[in-house]
C-alpha cells in the first residue's frame, strides 16, 4: 500500500451538540469514481427513526467528480424538514472534512431547490458557479457553493455514542418510516421540550 493511500477514519455514531435530536450514524464507506466517501444516516436520537442521509466526499476541489457532485450531499425526509437538520449535519461533517485536510468544501444544488440553497447560505456558502446540465433530455440549472471551513462554525462538540452515559446510549434498529407518523413525532417532540 502506498504511503499516501487514503485511509478512512473510524467513526462512531455522533450526536449533534447543537440539537440532541440529531444523530449521524455511519452507513458505509466506499470509493466512487476514485473518490472516497463517508455515507451517513440522519437518525432521530430518541425515537430512532430515519430522517435522511448525508455524504462527505474526500477529494480536492478540482477533482472532476467533486465538480459534478460536490463534497457534501444531503437529503432530509419531507416529514422532518423545517428543523435545519441538513445545516446541523453539515456542521458535523465539517469537522471530519478538516481531519482529512480539506480547507473548503463545495456543495452542488439544483437552482430550483430553494431549501438546499438556503442551507448553503446558512452555512456561509457563496455561489462560485452557475451552470446547466442535461438530465433526462432536459436542462437543469445548478449552483455550486463554496464553504470555507476555517470561517465556519463546526460541531466540534458532537458527542460520540461511546462518550454518552450508559443510560443514554442509543440503540440503532431498523424502523419502518411508516411506523412513526409526523403527528406522533411532533407530539413526542413537544412533550420532551416541556
Amino acid at each position: 500500500r502506498p504511503r499516501d493511500a487514503f485511509q478512512f477514519l473510524p467513526i462512531q455514531p455522533m450526536v449533534s451538540s447543537e440539537d440532541p435530536d440529531l444523530t449521524l450514524k455511519l452507513l458505509r464507506t466506499r470509493t466512487v469514481e476514485k473518490v472516497p466517501q463517508y455515507e451517513f444516516e440522519m437518525r432521530h436520537s430518541f425515537e430512532r427513526h430515519h430522517m435522511g442521509n448525508c455524504v462527505l466526499r474526500i477529494a480536492q476541489p478540482g477533482n472532476p467528480y467533486i465538480i459534478e457532485a460536490g463534497h457534501i450531499g444531503y437529503m432530509v425526509k419531507p416529514s422532518d424538514r423545517g428543523h435545519k437538520y441538513a445545516v446541523k449535519a453539515c456542521k458535523m461533517l465539517f469537522s471530519l472534512a478538516m481531519q482529512h485536510d480539506l480547507n473548503l468544501v463545495h456543495v452542488v444544488t439544483e437552482a430550483s431547490n430553494i431549501a438546499s440553497m438556503r442551507t448553503c447560505e446558512l452555512l456561509g456558502g457563496t455561489v462560485v458557479s452557475e451552470y446547466e446540465v442535461e438530465h433526462n433530455c432536459k436542462f437543469q440549472s445548478r449552483k455550486r457553493y463554496e464553504i470555507i471551513l476555517e470561517d465556519n462554525p463546526k460541531d466540534n462538540n458532537a458527542k460520540v455514542e461511546a462518550d454518552l452515559p450508559k443510560e443514554d446510549t442509543i440503540l440503532f434498529e431498523t424502523v419502518s418510516s411508516s411506523s412513526v407518523s409526523s403527528e406522533d413525532y411532533e407530539t413526542e417532540r413537544k412533550k420532551r421540550k416541556r
